[in-house]
């Protein structure tokens, strides 16, 4: 599942759902709330995949930051919606993914990452 960005930085480009952990959270759950508050889905499932770091400028100042990108499952994908920071949802396959259309240099690593994982083996 792909969402498009409703605020900058990097607005109306695609991004993957998510967000920050808040202080007292573990990552599982800042992961569970950040679904529920984005697309109102409830995470059956999540497995650890990657995580990246990253720099995140708010208010002129710069934070280094981690990514971490988990594989998860919902009950039903097709009843997402777009709430919080995200304009719309998209639903592609993963031969549909390129990490060019990612806004977030972070997130392009991740789904390209991702894609590698698909790559048959030769």
């Amino acid at each position: 599942m792909v969402t498009v960005r409703a605020k900058e930085p990097a607005k109306g480009t695609w991004d993957l759902p998510g967000g920050f952990v808040d202080p007292g959270e573990s990552a599982e759950e800042a992961l569970r709330r950040e679904i529920k508050e984005e697309l109102s889905l409830d995470v059956i499932s999540m497995t650890y995949f990657c995580s990246v770091p990253n720099v995140y400028q708010y208010k002129q100042i710069v934070y280094s930051t981690v990514d971490l990108a988990y594989l998860c499952s919902v009950e039903d994908a097709s009843r997402a919606k777009a709430l919080d920071d995200v304009h719309s949802v998209l639903l592609k396959r993963p031969s549909e993914i390129t990490p060019e259309e990612f806004g977030l240099q972070s997130i392009k690593r991740i789904v390209s990452r991702y894609i590698e994982t698909l790559a048959p083996l030769s």
